[in-house]
């Protein structure tokens, strides 16, 4: 795990023999949001529950950082967007990203 601040925001990094992720933490006038980005497993190990440890690392770290929620912009295949949603994450019309699409968000606290 890596941790540096940039842009004005935090950013943690995640790697692990089977794959990283990362999480951009921004600090807003009502809560703390991290943005979760680039969760991936490499081909070759996919199935075996990595990505759910990954995800259990990005929440566990957006935690220790004080977040009260954690958002993504799926940008796959739909199978993706149910993984998530399997995992604790809804469609959620407060968190938008540039392209104005709705997130999938999971609250912390």
């Amino acid at each position: 795990i890596y941790k540096h601040r940039w842009y004005g925001h935090d950013t943690v990094y995640i790697n692990a023999d089977f794959g990283f992720c990362k999480i951009n933490i921004y600090e807003e006038a009502v809560e703390t949001v991290a943005v979760l980005y680039d969760l991936v497993v490499y081909p070759e190990l996919r199935g075996n529950g990595f990505g759910e440890r990954l995800l259990t690392e990005a929440i566990k770290q957006a935690d220790l950082a004080g977040c009260d929620v954690i958002v993504l912009w799926p940008d796959c295949d739909q199978w993706v967007e149910q993984w998530y949603k399997k995992n604790g994450f809804s469609l959620n019309e407060n968190y938008r990203n540039h392209d104005n699409e709705a997130g999938l968000a999971k609250r912390i606290k």
